[in-house]
């Protein structure tokens, strides 16, 4: 028979999971650990999120608590965090937020717990998600940092200030990459993927009595048919957006312009795509055969 004080070694001790956020992009890996944990019963869990309202139903099936969010974390929340630490004499604390905004949403709540954290009575261990987009131009600053280890030390002694009470949070580069010298830290950085596109036109071709035309193509992205005006792929890099306009024109419409403007380039989808499209206004239209019928 196993002793009593082996059986208790056995029992995990009580844990506090907290999710903030106040982007989108980390929220997915952040409900992936709500679902791993949602039948441990030595951990507690509260969320903290802007983007994403919980409501009951969602909530009963993590067993987790939620608290609203405007752009930090509330005194409402920290109040909850503190409470929880000592009703459930919390001894591990796992903090999953941005790393961006980790000086709004886990300074602050760090910050309220420095007595049990001085007395070694809790473990904390970070989880840092960046937000795919801002972060990436702050690592490649980063990588131009002649003194980066004496940047992250100098960031870490004042996160300790900022902790202790004697320091006001605030925005900073070197201080978002420095937890890991102050607790164990993971920084989850992501990857963004994007589509490289060759770029492509569009045509606003008015007639006569200032009416636009349109084209009827079905589009299964979407399920429907679409009204458009003419457009298409540059065939190749370096080609000529008007020598584009005129093909698509006459390939789509059967019609020539004798006026040509540009109206305006515009960048359809820069979070995920690099497609840029030139829209030309053509006037002075005229029939001319199509190459073919398949458009």
């Amino acid at each position: 028979m196993s002793s009593p004080d082996a059986a208790q070694a056995l029992v995990p001790p009580h844990e506090l999971r907290l999710y903030v956020d106040s982007t989108s992009v980390s929220l997915v890996h952040q409900m992936a650990d709500l679902v791993a944990c949602a039948e441990m019963p030595h951990v507690d869990k509260l969320i903290t999120w802007l983007r994403l309202p919980l409501d009951a139903v969602a909530l009963a099936g993590i067993r987790a608590r939620y608290m609203p969010q405007l752009a930090a974390v509330s005194a409402t929340f920290v109040a909850e965090v503190v409470r929880t630490v000592r009703e459930r004499d919390i001894r591990v604390l796992r903090i999953h937020a941005s790393q961006t905004h980790a000086w709004r949403g886990v300074a602050p709540v760090l910050r309220a717990l420095q007595a049990p954290l001085a007395a070694d009575r809790i473990a904390v261990e970070l989880n840092l998600y960046d937000d795919g987009t801002l972060s990436l131009l702050q690592r490649e600053e980063m990588k131009h940092w002649t003194d980066r280890d004496a940047r992250l030390r100098d960031a870490a002694q004042a996160l300790r200030e900022v902790l202790a009470g004697r320091q006001p949070p605030r925005a900073d580069l070197a201080q978002s990459y420095a937890w890991h010298l102050l607790y164990p830290t993971r920084y989850k950085l992501l990857r963004r993927d994007i589509l490289l596109h060759p770029g492509a036109v569009a045509i606003i071709a008015l007639d006569e009595q200032d009416r636009v035309l349109l084209i009827r193509q079905y589009r299964h992205s979407v399920g429907q048919y679409l009204f458009e005006p003419p457009a298409g792929l540059l065939d190749s890099a370096g080609e000529d957006p008007l020598g584009a306009a005129r093909r698509e024109l006459v390939e789509e419409a059967g019609l020539e312009a004798s006026s040509w403007a540009v109206l305006l380039d515009m960048l359809n989808s820069p979070g995920g795509s690099s497609e840029a499209i030139r829209i030309y206004l053509a006037r002075d239209l005229t029939s001319v055969p199509r190459p073919f019928s398949g458009e």
